[in-house]
């Protein structure tokens, strides 16, 4: 089963669980919401070399850019006082940068002859299955609820894709593949800082409003001159029961 497959499925069993979680009444139970949410992210990463890197980072700059990616899963907080919650869950992000060149050089496809294409870009995606914790300090309490937060997530790697897309007289020609012979970390840490607010729509149902930054501790990858350190910085939208 592959990685967003498998997310999927706990997420609809996580779900299930927390919804047959609402028929015990005590006050325990009380402290629990499962949300559901979605980010839209603007997605890019930092570059540092411990040696001289030739000018590597500065050329990367000049090419790359941000891209839009997102993160979505399943959310769980406890209320811990009338003024701190925790929150944790499971998460699938999609994160990474492109690169666009109007000077690609020649493209040899597999069945036709090689031409120069017009232009191209090249859409580079990083997938993790993420674990947040992270707590929420409430500044305005009622039924809207003003507060900010901060965290760490556990981002386990699970593939990579980069998708090729050549113009070429008015059309598009796309490829989509694997990176294959980079050593990726298995597991990057993600540190969570954000400020939101919270609107209770009546007593089982609430929603979130959250701008929040999400940035790499760790390399995406193992090389040990070269690292890169992805970040995404999105709105949380969500929705709790």
């Amino acid at each position: 089963m592959s990685a967003p497959k498998l997310f999927f499925t706990v997420l609809f069993i996580c779900v299930a669980l927390g919804g047959f979680s609402q028929t015990y009444r005590s006050d325990f139970s009380k402290r629990f919401s499962f949300g559901l949410s979605f980010s839209p992210d603007y997605t890019y990463r930092m570059l540092s070399a411990d040696v001289d890197d030739g000018g590597l980072i500065d050329m990367r700059n000049e090419t790359e850019s941000a891209r839009f990616g997102y993160t979505t899963g399943l959310t769980v907080k406890y209320l811990l006082s009338e003024r701190w919650v925790l929150e944790s869950g499971l998460q699938y992000a999609d994160r990474g940068d492109k690169m666009e060149s109007d000077e690609p050089g020649y493209i040899f496809p597999d069945d036709s002859d090689p031409f120069i294409p017009d232009e191209s870009k090249s859409l580079y995606h990083y997938n993790f299955l993420g674990i947040p914790l992270k707590a929420n300090f409430y500044l305005l309490n009622g039924r809207t609820k003003l507060f900010l937060s901060a965290g760490v997530s556990a981002d386990f790697f699970s593939g990579s894709k980069t998708k090729q897309i050549h113009t070429y007289d008015g059309r598009e020609i796309v490829n989509s593949f694997s990176e294959e012979g980079v050593d990726f970390n298995s597991m990057n840490v993600m540190g969570l800082a954000g400020f939101g607010v919270d609107y209770e729509l009546n007593r089982k149902l609430e929603l979130r409003f959250e701008p929040i930054v999400r940035y790499s501790f760790s390399s995406l990858t193992t090389y040990t001159d070269l690292h890169t350190y992805l970040y995404a910085v999105g709105v949380n939208f969500a929705v709790y029961f």
